[in-house]
């Protein structure tokens, strides 16, 4: 790999377009449709700097919680206490793979980012929220619109939340 410079956006843009540019070149010459060697194979890529890890600090938990009610303080709650990803992970997730007694949830392959099932253990919290949520539960879905069927919208972004009227920083 080769050194970092420009924006991190900019690296990781370059690199999945000559990944997509080289797997282009390998299905051509699969295919019949280019002969000769891969000339994308010769292009290194780029040293892709570590992202940054960001945490709340206890007083923001506490004020980003404060902002919000009902399934969507349920949702944030469970998801600052396990770790799970809310699109992909909370809001597909059904009672059938949430065990209240072992206090773990269970994430499907098809759900997971690296495609692996997966059991993330619940703390007390999470699980209070989970408790709360399955005494009106009507769905199979955890998070279900009116009707069962299961949210789709994504959660307003971290920064929407924290700039209501209430919010200060």
């Amino acid at each position: 790999m080769g050194t970092t410079s420009g924006t991190f956006t900019d690296v990781v843009r370059g690199n999945r377009e000559m990944s997509t540019m080289k797997a282009l070149y390998n299905k051509c010459i699969a295919w019949g449709f280019y002969e000769g060697p891969n000339p994308a194979l010769k292009v290194r890529l780029r040293r892709e700097p570590k992202g940054r890890e960001r945490y709340l600090e206890p007083e923001e938990e506490h004020r980003l919680l404060a902002q919000l009610s009902g399934t969507l303080h349920a949702l944030v709650r469970i998801a600052i206490n396990t770790g799970l990803r809310v699109e992909a992970e909370l809001l597909t997730l059904q009672w059938p793979n949430v065990d209240l007694r072992q206090a773990t949830v269970t994430v499907e392959a098809g759900y997971s980012k690296n495609g692996k099932t997966r059991t993330v253990p619940l703390n007390s919290i999470a699980l209070e929220a989970l408790k709360t949520i399955k005494v009106t539960a009507t769905s199979d879905y955890v998070f279900a619109k009116e009707g069962g069927s299961r949210m789709k919208e994504s959660v307003p972004p971290f920064a929407v939340l924290v700039t209501g009227p209430n919010y200060r920083t």
